[in-house]
């Protein structure tokens, strides 16, 4: 038996700002204390492996991590945010062209190998989940490992439900689950099966 924390990093430039963030968009002021706090708390919790999106944000994160509790970093593009397509980057993300790129996406959702732009389809979405996950519980022992909000949701569907959500039933649940900026969702893996134990907590950030 082994435990996944799944975590989300800290705070971001375009996080702050609330529009849609490239690959290089880096940790905020607040971003980096967030890290602190979370890097006191698995100061407190045993684990073996600490594994990182390969982003600087996630990688920012977790060296903070890995500096209080002395691990080793291990990156992996595998846990990289689902992308936007790049026409988007730096657009506000409650803005006109970012509601187009979602009703446009609603109107497809019965194609899992629609491309709005350069962004990853839906199907690739899906194989990269499952072999994110794959990849978690094949680490060494306990694994905290930091990723994306988004990409996290996409991994809950593939762990949770097997990948049998419809991309309308995924689109529906992705808006009504919240997943705080370096929010710990946790994973048991035992006999090749799953099972959530604890969904966005944040308590270290009081």
């Amino acid at each position: 038996m082994k435990r996944v924390y799944l975590v989300r990093h800290g705070l971001t430039l375009a996080n702050e700002q609330e529009i849609i963030q490239d690959a290089q968009d880096p940790l905020a002021a607040r971003g980096i204390e967030q890290a602190k706090s979370l890097a006191e708390r698995f100061s407190k919790i045993p684990f073996d492996t600490l594994v990182s999106s390969d982003l600087p944000r996630a990688m920012d994160t977790s060296n903070i991590i890995a500096q209080k509790t002395k691990h080793t970093v291990e990156n992996s593009p595998l846990l990289r945010e689902v992308p936007f397509p790049s026409a988007l980057f730096g657009v506000l993300y409650h803005g006109p062209k970012v509601e187009e790129y979602f009703a446009e996406q609603r109107a497809h959702a019965s194609d899992p190998h629609y491309r709005f732009g350069d962004e990853e389809t839906h199907q690739e979405l899906k194989a990269r989940a499952k072999a994110a996950a794959d990849y978690l519980a094949s680490r060494e022992g306990d694994v905290v490992a930091v990723s994306h909000g988004l990409f996290i949701r996409k991994m809950f569907f593939e762990i949770v439900f097997g990948g049998a959500l419809s991309i309308e039933q995924e689109q529906h649940a992705v808006a009504r689950m919240l997943t705080n900026n370096t929010g710990v969702t946790v994973f048991e893996h035992r006999h090749d099966r799953w099972q959530l134990l604890t969904w966005n907590d944040h308590a270290h950030l009081g």
